[in-house]
C-alpha cells in the first residue's frame, strides 16, 4: 500500500505538468489558428476549436473498424480553399466493451479505434449511386478495376450498379495514386448522389505542435496543412464555387 501511495505521489506532478502543457498547446493553437487560416485560405467563414461537421457522415461505412460511438471532434473549419468550398474537422471513432474483474464487478471501457480528419466538399460526377473508396480495410464484396495497382491500394463499394466505372477513368486513378504517394496518407472517399464529396484522412492531427512556445512553427504547420488539403481536394475532383454555380 505504501509503495502504491508513493508511486501515485510520484506520478501526480508529471500528470499535472503533462495536462498543463497540453492545455497550453491548445490555447496557443486557438490563439493563432484563426489568423493563420484567414491568411492561408481564400476565405475563412468559421473556426470552432471543439466543433464538428455533420456527424451523420462519420457513420458511413469507410471500414473504420468496430464502432459504437463518435468520440471527440475538434478544430472545425468552414471556408474556401483555392476557390473550393469546404468544411472539415478532426474526429474519433470509438467502441465500448465491458470487462469483469475477479470479484465479479463489471467495468465499461472505451477504446478509440480510428482517428482522422473528415472534410466535406462538392464533386461534379453525375452518378446514380453512392460510391465509397477506402484504404483502411477491405470490403467483403468489393469492385475491381482494370488496374491491379489501384485495386490493391483501394477497396471500392457501391450501393448498386456500376457508377464507380463512370468516375474511374485511367487518368483519374493515376491522379489518386500519385496523391497518396505524395502525401503519405491513408484515405477514404465517398462520392454521394447529392453531390457531397466526403474525404477522410487517417491519423491527421492538424493545428497542434509538440512545444507550445513555438508559435512560428505552429503557423508554418497550419499553412502546410491547408496546402495539403487543397492539393487533395483538387486531385480528387472537388468543385470550385464557380463550377458549383455552373452545374446548378
Amino acid at each position: 500500500v505504501l509503495l502504491a501511495v508513493l508511486t501515485i505521489i510520484g506520478l501526480f506532478p508529471g500528470a499535472m505538468i503533462y495536462a498543463y502543457a497540453g492545455g497550453k498547446q491548445k490555447k496557443l493553437s486557438i490563439r493563432y489558428t484563426p489568423g493563420v487560416l484567414s491568411e492561408a485560405m481564400d476565405r475563412l467563414e468559421k473556426y470552432e476549436p471543439y466543433g464538428s461537421v455533420d456527424q451523420k457522415y462519420m457513420w458511413e461505412d469507410f471500414q473504420f473498424g468496430r464502432r459504437d460511438r463518435i468520440g471527440t471532434c475538434a478544430d472545425y473549419v468552414k471556408g474556401v480553399i483555392r476557390g473550393m468550398p469546404v468544411e472539415f474537422c478532426e474526429f474519433e471513432i470509438q467502441c465500448e466493451s465491458t470487462t469483469t474483474d475477479s470479484n465479479g464487478k463489471r467495468k465499461k471501457e472505451i477504446d478509440t479505434t480510428f482517428t482522422g480528419l473528415m472534410a466535406l466538399c462538392r464533386h461534379g460526377f453525375n452518378i446514380p449511386n453512392n460510391v465509397t473508396m477506402t484504404q483502411f480495410s477491405r470490403y467483403f464484396r468489393e469492385l475491381k478495376t482494370e488496374s491491379v495497382e489501384f485495386t490493391r491500394a483501394w477497396s471500392i463499394k457501391e450501393d448498386s450498379g456500376l457508377a464507380a466505372f463512370i468516375m474511374l477513368a485511367p487518368q483519374y486513378m493515376e491522379g489518386l495514386m500519385a496523391t497518396i504517394r505524395e502525401k503519405g496518407m491513408r484515405m477514404g472517399l465517398q462520392f454521394r448522389t447529392d453531390g457531397v464529396l466526403v474525404i477522410v484522412l487517417q491519423g491527421a492531427n492538424f493545428f497542434e505542435v509538440d512545444e507550445a512556445e513555438k508559435a512560428e512553427e505552429l503557423k508554418e504547420k497550419i499553412r502546410k496543412e491547408i496546402k495539403d488539403i487543397g492539393d487533395i481536394m483538387e486531385n480528387v475532383g472537388a468543385l470550385t464555387e464557380t463550377e458549383i454555380e455552373a452545374v446548378r
